[in-house]
């Protein structure tokens, strides 16, 4: 029997302010789309205000409405104009039994009526529904409201007890009030933080993040429609499976929920605050050993085993939802087949009693993620990123059937994945992983970021070689770097080094002996002594650890001063033996650097962070550049997965014939046919897209055809991880991005390189470590400079005497002369007009101004030239000029005073492969060429340079190229990679020749022979230069030998520096205009030409005599005498 109609003025009046609380309640979402908080929502639709509402008092209504149907009155009421349709049709709905699980509901006209359809959301365990008729004279406008209301009350409730998985019409408003900007951007997905109205959660604030408004920060991962929206939609359904099947645990990120709305697929997980793993090290990168952060440390580690081993151990009946819980019903079994995201099972549908075993399959830091207490200072390191994550229903060594899993990422990867590609995979392959995270991770705490980078940077020889381990045919051992860094800090930490006595030495015995085990069983442990263990036996191994470490503090932390411990350094020869088996080395080797320096063996290394800070700088936009468009590719070039591990199989006819109407493969084939060791008409060839590029052939005979980068940074979830970060093109020379790289190298080598500033702490430089002279450049856009004298300047801090040097040509008699002299020195004094100076000067004063530093030095100008200058007493002075240098710019590209050296430079070919979501990825023709473009180039064919190189600690080569920077850890270039090289690294050490210092006998002999071999084939414009463009670097040397010695002569070793002999065809005596710069015959100084060593051949006799020498001279490095009575022994164990 319907119910009586309630007073119109009542009603009204009640039904109007219920309206106005609503709209008032409402809160916009991220979207600016009204939803009203759901607790809010309860407070004030009570059973009093339902009741005023309908005027009545039936007690069964308000009871069905204030259980089942308070977001159906509250629609009816947002919705309706008059008392008399809002309480008709609520009375109707209410007896077709219609609550708030049937919306959201469309009206469908028929029959003078309207009818109420559920909604089709994609939710399985959703049943379609028809109600009606009802909504009895309704207007349309009163209909379409009633639709366009219900949206406010269907905001989601995510819980961690029931229901997972969520299904929502595409106007349902998701409950963020807040959704960042992509935090991380990947090729499917795009994650980014979100804030959670804190009443559209229950059971999960115990873990979130609280903002001052209460709302809980969480990650939500954006599954992308670019690559298709079944590709999408398949990728979401695997990785939410995982969620939701994984166990629960402190040390699991903790999942909220998968949302699936229209063709948009989310994931809701913990949001990290911390960040991963890598990144702590990398805003960490000098850490403090202690016994407290040793103890966060291995209970953190301890918390990730025990995840892994309830991982591996999970049972599916485990209570994990509610017996009411609605699942997705995918039915059948798929196949994963997208990078780090797709994951199915192996066997079929699940089985709620049978016994599961899960692995992640994508362990690394930066799946690691950390989570601040505010307490501690490691915080909770959780596991993340399930996206390869996998579960079978039997052990893994009872399956015959081939793996599914694939782009696990190769760092971290088990040796098995190379030597059985195709069995089926371990959990145990999960526990390689953790060794790979364990060993960086003491790296790191012992030694900091910038050495565990110089670890990872460490080349690999085979496409099938990882970090961590070597390969030939079907089988595997640890690779000899991870097995010498293992092995030195087990040798050589007092950390470490006594086995039993300290945890951190306990824990990488454990990483060495049981962890980073290729050997993989099910056998008993006393069949096959030496297997990796599983995660059980991880966890109580750490467990004995922890808690050794809380009964003895000396155990934990030996409370050593770590100042002075060297890190390992692979420049230490030791045999094979003591690589592959630690603690068998007990004395420190000596270093002996190699007999041959091949000047064109060139390693090249990823400067990801680096990069990562010049585009913190930058704002990811290189300044002034325009923004690069797609290459147009063919349909073959299109199809290649350039955010995976791509290989190229192709020809050249192949490639020319498409070359016309695809950028890509122009630009390799012209790459190829410009490289004359490889044979062009060769049937067919296989690339390989790897870190560096595009790469063709393996081991040594591996050739880079293309270079690859990344720009700009994807912060978390990268998909594209085998690719560098850096810049595709070299910069204009006005763009005021150029300027920023060069201030980053020098900011980068002030915080982490002390040994390259030439004067440490902020000590300013003496009277005697400085120029003579220096050049006031004033600021920027000044028309004058000065020539100032040093002794004169109230030098005060190391900031306010720094001075850059400028290493250049002068040229030939074509190019234009600004030299100082005695004659116009005080008119130079007074101020120069910029106008005046050649183009190189100009160049020098721009750079040094872009650089903050006010002071410049220019041999033309701050050395006295000519009749009554000071050369001489100025060119002795060198050494200190150039190694006191705050930097040294070199005009590498300019020939002369006139060129200078900031014009456009040389154009390559660059390919912008289309972006499909992530960073921008790039193709370009190799540049980074410090051999060509610095060490062969022009300037360092000029006689003073290799002694201006040397004594820099740190330089800014100028070339036609690009810019590169070297310091004593190595060459940078404006691409942002890293390069190597023995030859280079002994020039480029900061400390000259600090290398030779704890050297052997051979590596001293041949280091001053490279360096004397050198600087023979160098020019001078005047010849009698010779002895003195080196007399700095000689007196280092004579400093570093412990010995005495001058004109290319040293007494340690002078059986042998008398055995030089002319390289060239013909040498020529120098003459000298002065007797007292006149050097002694049997010296090579005294020549023009090239000269080299005489070498014995292995036959030689041996022969032994007493030679006499008298030797007192008045030279470039002072006054010598060395009266000598010496045995020579010629033989080759001698030489």
């Amino acid at each position: 029997m319907a119910m009586p109609p309630p007073s119109d003025t009542s009603a009204k009046l009640h039904l109007g302010k219920l309206q106005n609380e609503l709209l008032i309640i409402s809160r916009d979402n991220y979207e600016g789309r009204h939803f009203i908080p759901k607790t809010t929502l309860s407070k004030l639709l009570t059973e009093e205000v339902v009741e005023r509402c309908l005027n009545t008092d039936t007690r069964s209504l308000l009871k069905t409405v204030c259980n089942s149907a308070r977001n159906v009155f509250a629609t009816l009421a947002l919705s309706s104009n008059t008392p008399g349709h809002f309480h008709s049709t609520l009375q109707e709905l209410i007896a077709l039994r219609f609550t708030d699980a049937d919306l959201p509901i469309k009206l469908m006209q028929g029959q003078g009526a309207y009818y109420a359809v559920t909604i089709e959301t994609g939710d399985p365990d959703r049943v379609p529904k028809r109600f009606g008729p009802t909504f009895h004279d309704w207007s349309m406008k009163e209909v379409q409201d009633f639709c366009d209301a219900q949206w406010r009350f269907l905001a989601p409730v995510f819980t961690s007890k029931k229901k997972f998985v969520h299904y929502l019409d595409c106007k349902q408003p998701l409950p963020f009030t807040k959704l960042d900007k992509v935090s991380g951007d990947g090729h499917f997905a795009d994650v980014r933080k979100a804030f959670l109205h804190p009443e559209h959660q229950e059971g999960f604030a115990w873990w979130c993040e609280a903002d001052t408004n209460s709302q809980l920060s969480i990650a939500v991962k954006e599954y992308k429609i670019t690559a298709g929206t079944d590709v999408a939609k398949r990728a979401w359904e695997g990785e939410a499976r995982v969620c939701e099947q994984m166990p629960r645990h402190k040390h699991i990120v903790e999942r909220i929920a998968a949302v699936a709305q229209a063709d948009r697929y989310y994931l809701l997980m913990a949001w990290a605050d911390g960040g991963d793993l890598k990144s702590f090290w990398q805003n960490n990168p000098a850490p403090i050993v202690s016994g407290e952060q040793t103890m966060e440390i291995l209970e953190q580690f301890l918390g990730l085993a025990s995840a892994t081993f309830d991982m591996h151990t999970n049972k599916r009946g485990n209570s994990l939802r509610a017996a009411n819980d609605s699942t997705m019903q995918t039915g059948g079994h798929s196949t994963p087949i997208i990078a780090g995201l797709v994951v199915d099972l192996d066997d079929g549908e699940l089985d709620q009693t049978a016994s599961s075993h899960w692995r992640h399959g994508d362990l690394k830091s930066e799946n690691i993620l950390r989570f601040t207490d505010g307490k501690s200072w490691l915080g909770i390191l959780k596991m993340a990123d399930l996206g390869l994550a996998k579960s079978h229903n039997q052990n893994t060594a009872h399956r015959q059937d081939e793996t599914s899993t694939e782009y696990a990422t190769t760092q971290y990867e088990a040796p098995e994945a190379k030597t059985h590609p195709s069995a089926p995979r371990s959990r145990l392959y999960d526990i390689w992983s953790v060794g790979c995270i364990l060993l960086e991770t003491v790296i790191w705490y012992l030694y900091g970021f910038e050495r565990l980078e110089h670890f990872g940077r460490t080349g690999i020889s085979t496409f099938n070689d990882t970090l961590y381990y070597t390969t030939t045919d079907s089988s595997a051992r640890v690779s000899d770097v991870a097995s010498f860094w293992i092995g030195h800090i087990l040798d050589h930490d007092p950390e470490c080094k006594v086995p039993g006595s300290t945890a951190l030495g306990d824990l990488l015995r454990l990483v060495q002996q049981k962890l980073l085990v290729v050997a993989i069983s099910d056998k008993p442990e006393s069949v096959l002594q030496e297997r990796r263990i599983d995660a059980g036996a991880l966890c109580e191994a750490l467990k004995a650890i922890v808690s050794k470490a809380k009964a003895d503090p000396k155990y934990l932390c030996t409370g050593i001063n770590r100042a002075g411990i060297p890190a390992p350094d692979r420049s230490i020869r030791q045999t094979a033996g003591a690589l592959l088996s630690p603690g068998t080395a007990n004395k420190r080797p000596k270093l002996d650097l190699p007999r041959q320096l091949d000047q064109n063996e060139w390693s090249i290394y990823a400067d990801d962070q680096f990069a990562r800070g010049v585009h913190d700088v930058l704002k990811a936009k290189p300044a002034d550049e325009p923004p690069m468009p797609p290459t147009r590719l063919c349909e073959r070039c299109k199809a290649f997965d350039f955010h995976g591990l791509a290989r190229i199989e192709d020809t050249m006819v192949a490639l020319e014939s498409r070359a016309s109407r695809c950028g890509l493969c122009d630009i390799i084939s012209r790459a190829m046919k410009s490289r004359s060791s490889i044979d062009v008409n060769q049937t067919s060839f296989m690339l390989r897209l790897v870190k560096s590029g595009l790469v063709l052939g393996e081991g040594k005979a591996r050739q880079r055809i293309l270079e690859a980068c990344k720009w700009p940074m994807v912060e978390t979830h990268d998909t594209t991880p085998h690719v560098r970060l850096g810049l595709p093109r070299r910069l204009r020379s006005d763009n005021t991005a150029h300027p920023v790289i060069l201030r980053q190298w020098l900011k980068e080598c002030d915080l982490h390189h002390p040994q390259c500033l030439p004067i440490p702490g902020h000590s300013s430089l003496t009277l005697t470590q400085r120029p003579t002279r220096v050049i006031d450049v004033g600021t920027q856009g000044g028309t004058h400079v000065q020539l100032l004298e040093t002794n004169y300047l109230p030098l005060q801090t190391s900031d306010e005497s720094r001075y850059v040097a400028l290493s250049y040509a002068w040229g030939d008699n074509s190019h234009s002369r600004f030299l100082a002299t005695a004659a116009n020195y005080d008119v130079l004094k007074r101020g120069i007009s910029t106008t005046d100076l050649p183009k190189t000067f100009k160049d020098a004063i721009i750079v040094t101004r872009e650089l903050g530093i006010r002071y410049l030095w220019i041999d033309g100008l701050c050395i006295l030239q000519g009749p009554g200058g000071d050369f001489d007493t100025e060119a002795e002075r060198m050494e200190v000029v150039f190694s006191n240098a705050y930097c040294v710019i070199a005009a590498s590209r300019a020939t002369g005073t006139s060129d200078g050296f900031l014009g456009e430079r040389h154009d390559h070919r660059v390919v912008a492969i289309p972006r499909l979501g992530g960073a921008q990825v790039y193709l370009f023709e190799p540049i980074d060429d410090f051999q060509h473009d610095v060490i062969d180039g022009h300037l360092n064919k000029r006689g003073w340079v290799l002694q201006e190189r040397a004594l820099a600690r740190r330089t800014i080569f100028f070339t036609g190229s690009q810019t590169y920077w070297q310091c004593g850890h190595g060459v940078r270039c404006e691409t942002m990679t890293r390069l190597e090289n023995k030859e280079a690294a002994f020039l480029g050490d900061p400390n000259f020749p600090k290398v030779a210092e704890d050297g052997s006998k051979g590596a001293q002999i041949h280091l001053y022979e490279l360096l004397y071999r050198n600087y023979s084939t160098l020019a001078f414009m005047n010849a009698i230069d010779r002895p003195i463009g080196i007399a700095g670097l000689e007196s280092r040397l004579v400093r570093a030998f412990g010995t005495d010695g001058g004109f290319g002569i040293f007494e340690k070793y002078l059986h042998r520096g008398i055995m030089w002999q002319r390289a060239s065809s013909e040498v020529q005596r120098i003459s000298f205009s002065r007797a007292v710069d006149e050097v002694p015959s049997w010296s090579w100084m005294a020549y023009q030409g090239t000269i080299d060593q005489h070498r014995l051949d292995q036959d030689t006799l041996h022969a032994q005599a007493l030679v006499h020498v008298s030797w007192s001279y008045q030279g470039f490095l002072g006054s010598r005498s060395m009266p000598l009575l010496m045995s020579v022994s010629y033989s080759t164990k001698a030489l």
